[in-house]
């Protein structure tokens, strides 16, 4: 790893190649693998082209599907750099040309490796932006096991989901947080009290009746708030919390809205009507949708104009205009249903 500016590393990795003839779901999936966002393409195994992150949002949401090609949406024209350049000059290249990869070649255009530009965001703090975590629902889908403690406290591999939220938040630098509480409150503000043993400021948002996903922002009026990321406390996400905050940002949108990509058999053949009388008939067909992630980023406007009731954060939302939608590709689980809090407990690196 190669440091410089303080606050930004210069690392050369190996990133997963994928071939351009594969799907979209296909790149997807070999994001996951590195946690660096970006993937190399290649045709007849040379080098192709990258895609990133930002590039498979950008094609979902422009109408393409999992089942897209990557050739779609691939970057061709991305610098390169030939293998026998030194780090420094390959970084003195990404810092003239304001690029955050820079892939390396060998004489045959066979990629050896990336450099990419990381910026550090352990141990920094934003100071613009709060998080709202919810943690005050009654978790009726759990009994019994939420019978004598809130869903949030439940432990994922003998830690409570609320810590491990809490923890992350911490080193992505968000230590400004907000705890929504109100079934078994006392569980929750008992065991972290104001945040100090966590390394971070917790404050508690304590209704004194349910107000829906949305209704508590209410008590968040009076305080000094820019940009509120709210997340549904019983949601482990590994989000790069700095690209969804920049992202969000840049949108100039009132409400962001974090989205995963939920693929289901449909158990029927589906039946399409064709202008010219006859019929079209796809058998069993896979169906991909943008589901709610129960991961937001408001504005200090949006917070501000909340009044008091009850309201869920979708209505909230879907009253703004424009919407931003941050698709996740990283591992997402909602731990609301046994099966899925059943799962994590088996699977370990899902945290």
């Amino acid at each position: 790893m190669l440091n410089l500016l303080n606050r930004i590393n210069f690392m050369l990795i190996d990133p997963p190649s994928i071939d351009i003839n594969k799907s979209l779901k296909d790149a997807a999936l070999s994001l996951n693998k590195t946690g660096k966002g970006i993937v190399i393409v290649t045709e007849d195994n040379k080098f192709s082209g990258i895609v990133t992150d930002g590039d498979l949002r950008r094609g979902l949401l422009n109408g393409l599907s999992l089942e897209s090609r990557i050739c779609e949406i691939v970057n061709r024209k991305c610098i390169t750099i030939l293998k026998e350049i030194s780090d420094k000059a390959a970084i003195k290249k990404m810092l003239s040309n304001h690029i955050e990869h820079l892939p390396l070649l060998n004489c045959e255009g066979v990629c050896k490796g990336i450099y990419i530009k990381d910026e550090i965001m352990f141990g920094e703090k934003y100071t613009n932006v709060s998080v709202l975590l919810m943690a005050g629902g009654f978790g009726k889908r759990l009994m019994p096991l939420t019978k004598d403690i809130p869903k949030p406290m439940l432990p994922v591999n003998g830690v409570p989901l609320l810590e491990k939220i809490i923890e992350d938040l911490r080193q992505n630098g968000l230590t400004n947080i907000f705890i929504s509480v109100f079934y078994k409150k006392e569980i929750i503000k008992n065991y972290f009290q104001n945040g100090d043993e966590f390394g971070v400021s917790i404050k508690y948002v304590e209704e004194k009746e349910p107000l829906g996903t949305a209704g508590c922002l209410y008590y968040l009026k009076k305080e000094n708030i820019n940009n509120l990321l709210v997340l549904n406390a019983d949601i482990f996400a590994d989000v790069n919390y700095k690209k969804l905050i920049e992202n969000h940002i840049s949108s100039k949108a009132k409400a962001t809205i974090c989205a995963v990509v939920h693929q289901y058999k449909f158990p029927f053949g589906v039946i399409d009507k064709l202008s010219n009388g006859g019929i079209k008939i796809n058998e069993k067909p896979t169906i991909t949708k943008l589901a709610n992630a129960g991961i937001y980023v408001l504005t200090k406007e949006v917070c501000s104009k909340i009044t008091y009731g009850f309201r869920d954060m979708t209505d909230l939302i879907s009253s703004y205009k424009p919407v931003n939608i941050f698709t996740l590709f990283e591992k997402w689980t909602d731990i609301g249903i046994l099966s899925s809090y059943q799962s994590v407990q088996i699977d370990k690196k899902e945290f």
